[in-house]
């Protein structure tokens, strides 16, 4: 078949667009690849520069850098160089300072030697040389994580610094900077304290105390309750000690349970639980209570530390005493036991155990005092097998007029005086003095057997009988 001139013309005349299109198109599709490629920040690219990785994108230095809601401040620092990562999202953070976040509790101040920012999940993560400030506290620590979504701050690794004026170390801190809810592991304190006003000497002073917790938590806002697991303090006088301490910051009232222990030069002391009411300046023990009144011989160069408090050895009011009959007679020393025994002035000679159910104590200064109840009795304990007990249906203490009133039930005579030789008295109230150095009492309507000896007693006078009655309205004298 022959093509005419016009035919042949057309065809080459066609051939030449479709090769005109396929330029064009691949110098269209070129362009456009190589446009898709280019980067409008290659200029703030970094160059090839030794320590960088190949993630950053851009690389800034001097930077200030804050975060709004709405027309509110959230979040501001200096960072010394900031480098963004390709993602576009994730901030390394170098050399920050001027730190600060305002949360609903206030505002926090924070810097850091290094650490990142992820502005989608709002997450600052300290790597290196942390710290964070507030009203209360400075702490330093390795690194920590801020989530700013839920407001919580996490320092897993110990941290240190200052909280309420004291030295602190803490361990695995979580802390949620909106509702002020906190957990730790362990946690110790050192710093000054008010002191409780009846051992203070002056208003307003204060100690030092060293306090330490296996573990703390705290609701926060919600709970206004603050817990401290296996919690011990002491200033160096005292020393006490409570598996589970809780403390409600808006009362200010503090609650100790799990076997509270208290040690002192004057006192040991153990309860079930222990409530101080600080406002009312009142402390409540209750369930077990025991006390141990030492001598006061070992009051000298007391250094607190945990010691064994003997069980109360309890004795029924109707129990007879047990006495040793010597075939000739007591020999002197046991006559200087026995005067020992009967002699006031040896209350604070040898160690003295108390025991009740429920012991109220108000400390305020001038108005010192306490109530003890629930079946209070003491027992002092003596050399060779000797001892003295006493019963009462309530003690009221006076701080103030340094007084112990020994009180019976109405009508009743159940305030009771026995010892190992057998002196036994009963009255309706005994008030014994427990200023220093002053063994003076008084009591009303005392009635029972008390025994004297020899030599005690005038020659023309000696009784038939070792045991005597003594009964009357009222007695005074000294002990």
């Amino acid at each position: 078949m022959s093509l005419s001139a016009n035919s042949k013309a057309n065809i080459a005349r066609n051939a030449a667009l479709v090769a005109l299109l396929l330029v064009v198109g691949r110098v269209g599709y070129e362009g456009a690849l190589q446009l898709s490629r280019e980067d409008p920040f290659k200029a703030l690219r970094p160059r090839a520069v030794a320590g960088l990785s190949d993630d950053v994108g851009i690389r800034l230095e001097n930077v200030v850098l804050k975060h709004y809601k709405g027309p509110k401040l959230i979040t501001k620092a200096t960072a010394g160089v900031v480098e963004v990562k390709k993602d576009r999202q994730s901030f390394e953070l170098t050399d920050v300072t001027d730190g600060l976040y305002q949360s609903e509790k206030g505002p926090t101040k924070f810097s850091a030697k290094r650490g990142t920012w992820n502005s989608y999940t709002r997450v600052l993560n300290v790597t290196e040389k942390a710290r964070v400030a507030g009203k209360d506290f400075d702490l330093k620590a390795t690194n920590m994580t801020l989530d700013q979504r839920t407001g919580t701050l996490k320092v897993p690794k110990p941290m240190a610094g200052m909280v309420k004026g004291g030295q602190t170390k803490v361990a695995n801190l979580t802390y949620n900077t909106k509702s002020g809810a906190f957990t730790t592991g362990a946690v110790s304190w050192q710093g000054e304290l008010p002191q409780v006003q009846e051992f203070a000497t002056a208003p307003g002073e204060r100690s030092k105390w060293n306090v330490s917790a296996d573990g703390t938590k705290s609701g926060g806002s919600k709970t206004n309750t603050t817990t401290y697991v296996n919690g011990t303090a002491t200033d160096g006088e005292v020393l006490i000690k409570a598996p589970l301490l809780e403390h409600n910051t808006k009362s200010d009232v503090m609650t100790a349970t799990g076997r509270v222990f208290y040690y002192s030069a004057k006192a040991n002391l153990v309860a079930d639980k222990v409530v101080v009411y600080r406002k009312e300046k009142r402390a409540v023990l209750s369930g077990t209570v025991i006390m141990l009144v030492k001598p006061k011989a070992e009051e000298q160069n007391y250094k607190p530390r945990e010691e064994e408090i003997p069980n109360f050895k309890p004795m029924a009011a109707d129990e007879k005493a047990a006495t040793a009959a010597a075939t000739n007679g007591p020999s002197p020393q046991e006559k200087e036991l026995d005067k020992k025994l009967r002699s006031g002035n040896t209350f604070r000679e040898y160690p003295m155990t108390v025991t009740s159910t429920n012991v109220v104590y108000w400390y305020a200064r001038g108005n010192r005092r306490a109530k003890i109840t629930g079946n209070p009795q003491a027992r002092q304990e003596f050399p060779g097998s000797r001892w003295r007990h006493i019963w009462t249906h309530e003690a009221l203490y006076d701080g103030e007029q340094e007084t112990l009133l020994l009180e019976s039930s109405k009508g009743a005579f159940d305030t009771r005086y026995r010892n190992s030789i057998g002196e036994d008295l009963v009255a309706t109230n005994f008030l014994i003095s427990t200023k220093e150095d002053d063994d003076s009492y008084e009591g009303k309507n005392i009635k029972g057997n008390i025994y004297a000896d020899d030599e005690d007693v005038p020659k023309e006078k000696k009784p038939a009988a070792p045991a005597k009655p003594a009964s009357g309205g009222g007695t005074k004298g000294r002990r």
